[in-house]
């Protein structure tokens, strides 16, 4: 009697909560909120660049693009590590790598940090905002030959003002 009882009451729930309520429909929506955070980031399209030049007093150049692919209004800047110079008494200095920002400033490398450009527009859509530069070194008459290096950085932060 009592398992025939369990068993009435086990058919009861199962009809009772295996069909569809009267209020269902064939429709149902939901809310959804996304926070996009601020992007900053960037990439220079040539890893290494490789100079050989004349102690001519006549420059080199070298053409590439740093590219912000931030979602927000960014500046860049530039540093440069201490020059690594074979021995001798008239190498090449920082002072004889020179740069200039298509748009930005322009300027010899440093150890200290400049700004390359302000208020660089934020990247469009699945793309990046690119930024020219231009690195020439001129090897003064005179300067001793061997191998030099340096390693320069680029710094990207959110733009403040307007």
């Amino acid at each position: 009697m009592i398992s025939k009882k369990l068993g009435m009451m086990a058919v009861a729930f199962m009809i009772l909560f295996a069909t569809t309520p009267a209020f269902a429909a064939t429709t149902a929506s939901q809310s959804v909120s996304v926070t996009v955070a601020p992007t900053i980031a960037i990439t220079v399209d040539s890893n290494a660049l490789t100079y050989n030049i004349d102690a001519n007093g006549l420059g080199s150049t070298q053409n590439f693009n740093v590219r912000s692919l931030s979602n927000v209004k960014t500046d860049m800047a530039i540093t440069a590590s201490a020059l690594s110079t074979p021995a001798g008494s008239d190498p090449l200095g920082l002072s004889d790598f020179t740069w200039v920002a298509t748009g930005g400033n322009s300027g010899s490398l440093s150890t200290g940090s400049q700004t390359l450009i302000s208020n660089v527009a934020k990247a469009p859509k699945n793309g990046f905002t690119a930024v020219p530069v231009a690195l020439t070194i001129t090897a003064p008459v005179g300067t001793d030959p061997g191998a030099y290096s340096t390693t320069i950085t680029y710094t990207i932060t959110q733009h403040t003002g307007p």
